[in-house]
């Protein structure tokens, strides 16, 4: 007596005895197995497990079993999320591996069955037993985005929030009054000079929009220092009102106020809102005698 394959089950009743005489054949399949039946050089004799027969000769049983095999399913969710491996049929009792490899922009999460967690290592190992529906559920990666401005009051900057990493993001920055916008920076670092600034997430990102507060000149001469003097020049944020004064000297008069030859007030003390860089000459005459 034999089992085909020896894997599959044992066997019992086999031995020497008196011919005519009525003998008796166990077959008991493993685990995993299922008995198909008794042969005897390729023919079968038998697809009961325990099989009674007359002996009337020398006689070579086999014990056949077929090993169960079951149905593995994979598949991915979201479908984008990355690729799945491992589904097929095989024999029941082996160990078999799915695997998950998560695409760009994704990581990895659990297997599931039936939406019961069974693993969260993306190479899952278990013994089959039975048909395997399994899921392998990846996330979504995001990023979240800051912006600032730098001077508070230098500006306004949108763009902040959470994104799915490898998306667009945009950012903008709006200087006030009083203000121009420098460029973005991340750690110091010049990224872009363009105040709407679009870029491809691959990480969280700290971007500062930095504004710088512009500046006007007022310059300030005497036509002739003998003449008179001048007070008022130097460096001002645009925007206010400044304030410019020539003051004559003995036997001398103020005249006017003149910006590239053009008059452009006749008071000694002339106050003008700044809008831009100013030039401006006090002019004066001899006192008549």
């Amino acid at each position: 007596m034999s089992a085909s394959p020896s894997a599959g089950g044992a066997v019992s009743g086999g031995g020497t005895f008196a011919s005519d005489g009525v003998d008796t054949v166990t077959a008991t399949n493993n685990t995993y197995y299922t008995f198909d039946g008794w042969t005897v050089d390729g023919t079968n004799v038998s697809t009961n497990a325990s099989y009674s027969f007359t002996l009337t000769g020398d006689i070579a049983l086999v014990a056949n079993f077929t090993q169960n095999s079951n149905t593995i399913a994979v598949s991915a969710s979201p479908t984008n999320g990355g690729i799945v491996t491992g589904n097929g049929t095989f024999g029941d009792g082996g160990t078999n591996t799915v695997t998950a490899t998560a695409s760009s922009g994704y990581a990895f999460k659990s297997w599931t069955t039936n939406g019961t967690s069974v693993s969260s290592q993306p190479n899952y190992s278990f013994i089959l037993k039975t048909d395997e529906t399994l899921v392998a559920n990846f996330t979504q990666i995001t990023n979240t985005i800051s912006v600032i401005a730098s001077p508070v009051a230098g500006g306004t900057v949108t763009g902040s929030g959470k994104i799915a990493q490898g998306g667009l993001c945009m950012v903008t920055a709006s200087p006030k009054t009083g203000y121009s916008f420098s460029g973005w920076t991340v750690k110091g670092i010049n990224v872009s000079n363009s105040q709407l600034y679009s870029f491809t997430t691959t990480g969280n990102e700290a971007l500062v929009a930095n504004f710088t507060q512009i500046k006007y000149t007022i310059a300030v001469s005497s036509s002739s220092s003998i003449e008179g003097s001048v007070s008022g020049g130097g460096v001002f944020v645009p925007g206010g009102s400044h304030t410019v004064k020539a003051t004559a000297k003995h036997g001398f008069k103020f005249v006017n106020w003149t910006a590239n030859g053009t008059p452009v007030s006749t008071s000694a003390s002339y106050t003008f809102k700044l809008t831009g860089n100013e030039s401006l000459v006090a002019n004066f005459q001899l006192t008549a005698q």
